[in-house]
């Protein structure tokens, strides 16, 4: 329905959670053969396989690099002063926002870049915040996929730490209120147990 709507020259969308995506990936390689414009939204969840209903970013592959057969890219969408930048989308963007916040009041000079356009990817924008900036935290709610985008456009240029929550686990309070300031937590896995030093 979507291609034929699109077809017709109507706005044409469709959603899903993440297996019903993965179940339409034929018809957006279709979209995307035919360049009809559609707008797809994916309600991502954990997972693999028919995952769980809590939330989590583990679809960035599929979305960024395509989930379907054949040669083709879609448009995905979804700092300042700063010493530190950690950069982050979607649900963990908003989480990231309040506690840059309530780190800024702290007197900590902390920034946050989110990306608008997930492919392409906002490179070059990143890479100029490596000159100023030579810290920067990845925060995503997967075991990390956008991290290696965040690699890619830095070259090395800055050192780059990883934050993960994957398959749908919710944030803690540690993180909102800001005890993971301390930039050896940034690294080390959200597991619930408490690990030696």
């Amino acid at each position: 329905m979507v291609a034929g709507a699109s077809a017709a020259g109507a706005r044409a969308m469709t959603s899903s959670s993440s297996p019903g995506i993965s179940l339409k990936q034929e018809g957006i390689s279709s979209l995307a053969a035919h360049e009809l414009p559609s707008l797809i939204v994916n309600i991502m969840r954990g997972g693999p396989g028919l995952g769980n209903i809590r939330p989590s970013q583990g679809d960035y592959f599929q979305a960024t690099k395509g989930g379907g057969h054949g040669d083709y890219r879609i448009i995905t969408y979804l700092a300042d002063d700063a010493e530190i930048v950690i950069i982050a989308y979607g649900t963990a963007a908003r989480v990231a926002k309040g506690a840059i916040k309530r780190l800024r009041q702290e007197g900590l000079k902390v920034g946050l870049f989110r990306p608008i356009t997930l492919w392409p990817y906002p490179a070059p924008a990143l890479a100029r915040l490596a000159g100023s900036c030579r810290k920067f935290l990845v925060f995503e709610m997967s075991t990390g996929q956008m991290v290696e985008d965040v690699n890619l456009a830095l070259q090395g240029r800055a050192e780059v730490k990883f934050y993960r929550r994957p398959g749908g686990l919710h944030l803690s309070g540690g993180w909102r209120s800001g005890r993971h300031r301390d930039r050896r937590k940034f690294s080390t896995p959200p597991t619930g147990r408490k690990t030696s030093p």
